[in-house]
């Protein structure tokens, strides 16, 4: 994992500036099975991957790296992070 090499402040920026549209995309799950938002997880990804996460299991530990904020900032609310099956799946 290489989360360790990104400063503090860099890890801020990109959760500050990486949210993206995701408006156009729809959402394929049954509510009933949503705990997660779809845009929220689509965000994490795209921050994930400029922090140069590579892997699920390497997003998951970003995740619970990041503050609360940052979290909420992506549109992931509450206070738990998706583990790497909910990002796969």
């Amino acid at each position: 994992m290489t989360i360790a090499f990104l400063t503090l402040a860099r890890r801020r920026r990109i959760c500050r500036d990486a949210p993206c549209e995701f408006g156009q995309v729809q959402e394929p799950r049954r509510k009933k099975s949503v705990k997660y938002s779809l845009i929220g997880i689509l965000n994490l990804i795209v921050v994930a991957f400029a922090s140069e996460q590579n892997t699920l299991r390497d997003i998951e530990a970003f995740a619970h790296d990041i503050t609360r904020r940052q979290l909420k900032k992506l549109g992931l609310k509450g206070g738990d992070t998706p583990c790497d099956t909910t990002i796969y799946n």
